[in-house]
């Protein structure tokens, strides 16, 4: 019987990649592999087959690992925004806003949402309701503005808040609890609003969050 996983792998001091599994066959998707040696190690011990990688953003640390992995496997296929194309990395789809990405059974809905980068975009899997945020939406907070302006970020974070509450959010980073603690001192009204126990929050990792509470 065919089903589908998503694994973790920690990497630097607190990003997250992400691999898709189809079982049985163990068929993988790569989402975002900022590093080479985590990930080969993951993949040879759990014997998967990688076939694709999908690129959120251009930066180094959601990057930086696919030429190593296109050396270990050619036949692998990169997607990405326009702007990944670049430290020698060549893409063989460049994903446009609104377009619609099959891998097997999975369809993913492409969304551009600038404001960490300009073409920054999200991956979000319509049947379990997955959204592989990349660096524009953190456990209570969102991603730096690098290229784009504040109006940009809060049209992007509009878009996701579209998405139904039950989204499973699969960010890049292990931000949680340091925007937990900023955004409960900000504002006590808040609390009262959305009331959350920190404790919940304490076991890492916290990803995949609720969309809801953000």
């Amino acid at each position: 019987m065919t089903r589908y996983d998503v694994k973790l792998i920690p990497y630097f001091d607190d990003n997250y990649f992400f691999v898709v599994i189809k079982y049985p066959e163990r068929k993988s998707l790569l989402i975002d592999p900022g590093a080479a040696a985590p990930l080969l190690e993951f993949l040879e011990s759990h014997q998967l087959q990688p076939e694709a990688i999908f690129l959120t953003h251009y930066h180094s640390d959601h990057m930086g690992g696919v030429q190593d992995l296109q050396l270990q496997w050619p036949d692998i296929k990169v997607f990405g925004p326009e702007t990944s194309n670049r430290f020698g990395l060549s893409l063989d789809i460049v994903v446009k806003d609104n377009s619609v990405l099959k891998w097997h059974d999975l369809v993913f809905a492409v969304t551009y949402t600038a404001g960490h980068t300009q073409d920054h975009c999200i991956y979000f899997e319509k049947n379990h309701l997955w959204l592989f945020s990349g660096d524009i939406l953190f456990g209570f907070g969102c991603g730096r503005l690098f290229e784009g302006m504040p109006i940009d970020m809060m049209i992007s974070l509009s878009k996701i808040k579209s998405l139904p509450n039950e989204t499973k959010v699969f960010c890049a980073h292990e931000y949680t609890n340091r925007n937990l603690d900023f955004v409960l001192g900000l504002s006590e009204m808040y609390h009262k609003m959305v009331p959350i126990d920190p404790a919940m929050f304490q076991k890492v990792p916290t990803v995949p969050l609720d969309l809801g509470l953000q």
